[in-house]
């Protein structure tokens, strides 16, 4: 009998256990908080991010199997940072309490700050930098955490009394470099980024039940954003009764954008001088690109990860380059195209296999149109 006693009991407990779990998990406000939906990018047409994640700057969060990487440092370049944001479910309420959970762990860089930004704005920065007035940091938390731990998973949290009208939380170091204490485990490298990475966010509004059913419209809005190099057409979430003549305007406001990707069969191993296959090949490709009305035209090149990371940025800089000429050849005016070596960063296959590693050497062409 008091095996059964035991049994039911047992079973009681789990009972309210996962009762709980699925309750915080019905309250809270980040949508996509554990980063397993994974985007279909437009300009990518292929997956490349977290659903209803972005970076605050014009690149694309390193993400793979449920995590996502951000730069807290760069070695050689002042203040490099990268944030993780998104639009909250609904709006925090003014003096009411939020519990704010972050799982997270260091790389080959510990720093002595992360920090959460809570605000009313959408963020849209020009490149990768710093931002300041951070809502909060963990720094206290971290000082007590041995930096071996750091580099392993670990969890903090932090209830935050909300001023009213927060819509949007960004994640990140708000540390500038001077101010920044950190560690490396290694000898840091010139021209290299560290990341820290992520893989749970949660806000638990402390007072709710339940959420709003409005918050489902928020969600919906955010997985229907697929733009990534094109990440400031972001509109914030607006009431059901104005979504329509408001999508309506952004539509007839937003200027057209094509893509292209073409593999790494345009380049000889280690070599930046253009294939005449290739030649053909983005011929081919780019045949039903209106260059009269091209407004900008952004050429982005990748290397696998092989090699160090200021040789591979060189590499794809110079790869990029002779796209951008041969485009010039064609009639494309120079004064609207940019060319960008990206290195090894946003990775669009597995860099452990050789096929993964060919699809990760590309150029990527944005065309833009008035």
């Amino acid at each position: 009998m008091a095996l059964i006693n035991r049994n039911i009991l047992n079973f009681i407990c789990l009972s309210i256990a996962i009762m709980s779990s699925y309750h915080h998990f019905a309250q809270n406000i980040v949508a996509n908080h554990n980063f397993v939906d994974i985007n279909k990018c437009t300009e990518h047409n292929a997956t490349c991010a977290p659903e209803a994640w972005l970076l605050a700057s014009p690149n694309i969060p390193l993400h793979k199997n449920g995590e996502v990487g951000i730069v807290v440092l760069n070695s050689s370049a002042p203040n490099i940072r990268q944030y993780l944001q998104t639009e909250l479910l609904m709006e925090m309420e003014a003096n009411k309490e939020y519990k704010i959970s972050i799982r997270f762990r260091a790389d080959d860089c510990i720093i002595n700050s992360i920090g959460v930004k809570l605000s009313d704005a959408f963020v849209c920065l020009e490149k990768d930098q710093l931002l300041s007035n951070a809502s909060f940091d963990f720094s206290k938390q971290l000082s007590n955490i041995k930096k071996k731990k750091q580099r392993k998973w670990m969890e903090l949290d932090y209830i935050y009394k909300a001023q009213g009208g927060e819509k949007f939380i960004l994640i990140g170091c708000f540390n500038s470099d001077k101010s920044q204490e950190r560690s490396f485990k290694k000898n840091p490298l010139p021209y290299k980024n560290y990341y820290y990475f992520f893989d749970k966010i949660d806000v638990i509004p402390t007072y709710l039940d339940t959420l709003p059913s409005e918050s489902e419209y928020v969600r919906e809005h955010l997985y229907n954003f697929n733009y990534r190099h094109s990440f400031c057409r972001y509109t914030p979430y607006q009431k059901i009764e104005s979504i329509i003549t408001d999508t309506i305007l952004a539509i007839e406001d937003t200027p057209q954008i094509d893509s292209i990707i073409l593999g790494d069969v345009l380049f000889d191993f280690n070599s930046d001088s253009l294939k005449k296959e290739s030649k053909d090949e983005i011929l081919l490709r780019i045949n039903t690109i209106q260059i009269k009305t091209l407004s900008t035209v952004n050429v982005y090149g990748y290397t696998d990860s092989i090699g160090n990371d200021q040789y591979n940025i060189e590499l794809s800089q110079k790869r990029a380059d002779a796209v951008k000429q041969f485009l010039i050849d064609l009639g494309v005016p120079k004064e609207i195209i940019s060319s960008i070596g990206m290195g090894s960063k946003n990775p669009i296959a597995d860099n452990k296999t050789e096929e993964g590693r060919s699809k990760n050497r590309r150029i990527e062409l944005i065309f833009k149109y008035h």
